[in-house]
């Protein structure tokens, strides 16, 4: 049976992300493309706002800024046209930072940054580690490595926080699935991605046990 086309859509923009993150920037920004095509076609301008952030993100680290304030801009466009949404609005803000950081303007990558961190702390809180993850960027661009080595940090600390509930929740999905599908090899699969999240939180001796 054939997925529905907004799922398509979702993991077109997934992809993409996943692809820009292990260096893989063409192909990544490609698939953000082909997502923001997507999300056009269905009628859901905000997974448009999503890949189009994802994509700044993208050229920023392929050192492109003229791309990454298009990109950045277009967010900003979506927001406007739904009423200003706050997490498009935050998105925009994220995009139009890393575009900054791009073009060699830290001080306004710092503003956009500390803009999105204000929303993202109130909506769509699993975003704040991104959004301070740019920040510690932008900090970094200054010269000011004290300033930049806190920051990122707190990044590392509130992603931990975030990883930690959105990880646990794809585990117990999956472990659900085993159990209503009866595919029982896959038990050991998931002993280890349980071992691997306590050990990305620190947890040695739960990930010493799973792994037993």
């Amino acid at each position: 049976m054939a997925r529905p086309r907004k799922s398509v859509t979702v993991i077109s923009l997934w992809r993409g992300y996943c692809l820009g993150w292990t260096g893989r920037l063409p192909e990544g920004l490609e698939e953000l493309g082909r997502s923001r095509r997507f999300a056009e076609e269905d009628g859901t301008p905000e997974t448009a706002g999503w890949s189009l952030s994802m994509a700044a993100q993208a050229s920023y680290n392929a050192h492109d800024a003229e791309r990454a304030l298009a990109s950045a801009r277009k967010v900003e466009e979506i927001s406007r046209a739904l009423g200003n949404h706050p997490v498009l609005v935050a998105l925009a803000q994220l995009a139009f930072g890393y575009a900054h950081l791009a073009a060699g303007r830290a001080a306004d990558a710092i503003e956009s940054a500390r803009a999105a961190l204000d929303i993202f702390g109130r909506v769509e809180k699993q975003m704040a580690g991104r959004a301070t993850a740019l920040l510690a960027e932008a900090i970094l661009q200054t010269g000011d490595h004290s300033a930049a080595l806190d920051t990122a940090q707190k990044a590392i600390a509130i992603c931990r926080s975030s990883l930690s509930g959105s990880y646990e929740a794809a585990l117990a999905n999956a472990a659900e699935l085993i159990e209503r599908t009866g595919a029982k090899t896959l038990a050991p699969a998931l002993c280890e991605w349980g071992a691997e999240l306590a050990g990305v939180l620190g947890d040695d001796t739960t990930r010493e046990q799973l792994l037993r």
